[in-house]
Protein backbone atom coordinates (compact mmCIF):
# COMPACT_ATOMS: atom_id res chain seq x y z
CA UNK A 1 0.00 0.00 0.00
CA UNK A 2 1.25 3.38 -0.81
CA UNK A 3 1.48 6.51 1.99
CA UNK A 4 -1.05 8.72 0.87
CA UNK A 5 -3.44 5.85 0.23
CA UNK A 6 -2.97 4.98 3.78
CA UNK A 7 -3.07 8.18 5.04
CA UNK A 8 -6.67 8.89 3.31
CA UNK A 9 -7.95 5.22 4.90
CA UNK A 10 -7.22 6.41 8.22
CA UNK A 11 -8.63 10.31 7.55
CA UNK A 12 -5.03 11.51 8.27
CA UNK A 13 -5.36 13.26 5.25
CA UNK A 14 -8.51 14.69 3.19
CA UNK A 15 -8.31 14.13 -0.58
CA UNK A 16 -7.85 17.57 -1.02
CA UNK A 17 -4.62 17.63 0.89
CA UNK A 18 -3.34 14.60 -0.98
CA UNK A 19 -3.52 16.13 -4.56
CA UNK A 20 -2.20 19.56 -3.05
CA UNK A 21 0.98 17.50 -1.74
CA UNK A 22 1.07 15.96 -4.95
CA UNK A 23 0.96 19.03 -6.99
CA UNK A 24 3.45 20.39 -5.07
CA UNK A 25 5.62 17.04 -5.22
CA UNK A 26 5.72 17.99 -8.76
CA UNK A 27 6.28 21.59 -8.56
CA UNK A 28 8.70 21.21 -6.28
CA UNK A 29 10.20 17.94 -5.61
CA UNK A 30 10.60 15.90 -2.50
CA UNK A 31 8.74 13.04 -0.85
CA UNK A 32 5.15 12.94 -0.82
CA UNK A 33 5.70 12.78 3.03
CA UNK A 34 8.45 15.72 3.36
CA UNK A 35 5.64 17.74 1.25
CA UNK A 36 2.41 16.79 3.96
CA UNK A 37 4.78 17.72 6.85
CA UNK A 38 5.74 21.09 5.02
CA UNK A 39 1.99 21.86 3.87
CA UNK A 40 1.50 21.51 7.65
CA UNK A 41 -1.59 18.49 6.95
CA UNK A 42 0.87 16.50 9.18
CA UNK A 43 3.37 16.52 12.00
CA UNK A 44 6.44 14.44 11.64
CA UNK A 45 5.59 12.30 14.52
CA UNK A 46 2.92 11.06 12.27
CA UNK A 47 4.40 10.52 9.39
CA UNK A 48 7.01 8.71 10.89
CA UNK A 49 4.23 6.61 12.19
CA UNK A 50 2.93 5.75 9.09
CA UNK A 51 6.31 5.14 7.18
CA UNK A 52 6.84 2.40 9.95
CA UNK A 53 3.75 0.61 9.65
CA UNK A 54 4.13 0.48 6.17
CA UNK A 55 7.83 -0.89 5.76
CA UNK A 56 7.66 -2.52 8.85
CA UNK A 57 10.50 -1.02 10.94
CA UNK A 58 10.43 0.80 13.87
CA UNK A 59 10.83 4.64 13.97
CA UNK A 60 13.89 5.89 13.92
CA UNK A 61 14.09 7.29 17.39
CA UNK A 62 17.70 9.12 18.22
CA UNK A 63 18.51 6.32 20.43
CA UNK A 64 17.99 3.75 18.02
CA UNK A 65 20.31 5.49 15.52
CA UNK A 66 23.03 5.67 17.65
CA UNK A 67 22.58 2.00 18.43
CA UNK A 68 22.24 1.11 15.02
CA UNK A 69 25.27 -1.02 13.33
CA UNK A 70 27.43 1.76 11.17
CA UNK A 71 27.56 -1.24 8.51
CA UNK A 72 23.94 -0.84 7.95
CA UNK A 73 23.71 2.96 7.51
CA UNK A 74 26.28 2.87 5.08
CA UNK A 75 24.46 0.14 3.16
CA UNK A 76 21.63 2.50 3.10
CA UNK A 77 24.10 5.35 1.44
CA UNK A 78 24.87 7.26 4.72
CA UNK A 79 28.60 7.49 4.53
CA UNK A 80 29.73 8.01 8.32
CA UNK A 81 33.48 8.17 8.04
CA UNK A 82 36.40 9.01 5.73
CA UNK A 83 40.17 9.19 6.37
CA UNK A 84 40.62 12.52 5.39
CA UNK A 85 38.74 13.91 8.51
CA UNK A 86 41.65 12.92 10.45
CA UNK A 87 44.07 14.48 8.15
CA UNK A 88 46.08 17.44 10.15
CA UNK A 89 48.30 20.23 7.71
CA UNK A 90 51.73 21.23 8.57
CA UNK A 91 50.95 23.23 11.89
CA UNK A 92 48.42 20.20 13.23
CA UNK A 93 45.44 21.56 13.04
CA UNK A 94 42.27 19.69 11.48
CA UNK A 95 42.37 20.51 7.18
CA UNK A 96 38.37 20.34 7.77
CA UNK A 97 38.68 22.89 10.47
CA UNK A 98 41.06 24.66 8.02
CA UNK A 99 39.06 24.52 5.14
CA UNK A 100 36.02 25.95 6.65
CA UNK A 101 37.47 28.93 8.12
CA UNK A 102 39.11 29.46 4.59
CA UNK A 103 35.57 29.01 3.05
CA UNK A 104 33.99 31.17 5.24
CA UNK A 105 36.74 34.00 4.34
CA UNK A 106 35.92 33.15 0.35
CA UNK A 107 31.80 34.06 1.63
CA UNK A 108 32.86 37.40 2.97
CA UNK A 109 33.31 36.01 6.31
CA UNK A 110 29.99 33.93 7.33
CA UNK A 111 28.97 30.56 6.60
CA UNK A 112 25.91 29.19 7.06
CA UNK A 113 25.33 25.70 7.72
CA UNK A 114 22.18 23.28 7.99
CA UNK A 115 22.08 21.32 10.49
CA UNK A 116 19.75 18.99 12.07
CA UNK A 117 18.53 19.51 15.83
CA UNK A 118 16.25 16.61 15.28
CA UNK A 119 14.79 14.27 12.30
CA UNK A 120 13.36 16.45 9.43
CA UNK A 121 14.10 19.79 11.22
CA UNK A 122 17.22 21.80 10.35
CA UNK A 123 18.87 25.02 11.88
CA UNK A 124 20.67 27.28 9.99
CA UNK A 125 24.33 28.01 11.97
CA UNK A 126 27.28 31.04 11.36
CA UNK A 127 29.39 28.97 13.84
CA UNK A 128 30.99 25.99 13.86
CA UNK A 129 32.03 25.22 17.77
CA UNK A 130 35.71 23.64 16.89
CA UNK A 131 35.37 21.47 20.17
CA UNK A 132 32.99 19.74 19.13
CA UNK A 133 33.79 19.15 15.58
CA UNK A 134 36.99 17.64 17.07
CA UNK A 135 34.47 15.37 19.80
CA UNK A 136 32.01 14.08 16.37
CA UNK A 137 34.99 13.62 14.47
CA UNK A 138 36.39 10.98 17.21
CA UNK A 139 32.94 9.51 17.57
CA UNK A 140 32.52 8.30 14.18
CA UNK A 141 35.98 7.15 14.44
CA UNK A 142 35.33 5.25 17.47
CA UNK A 143 32.38 3.71 15.49
CA UNK A 144 34.38 3.04 12.83
CA UNK A 145 36.81 0.87 15.12
CA UNK A 146 33.82 -0.72 17.07
CA UNK A 147 33.27 -2.73 13.80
Amino acid sequence: MKLGTLLLRNAAIGLSQLEAALRNQVLYGGRLGTNLVELGYIDLELLSAYLAELSGYPIATPTLLDQADPALLEKLGFRLWHPLLEKRNDDGALTVLSGLRDFREHLGGELTITLLREVGVGEEVHEMNEGEIRKAIAWLKHRLERR
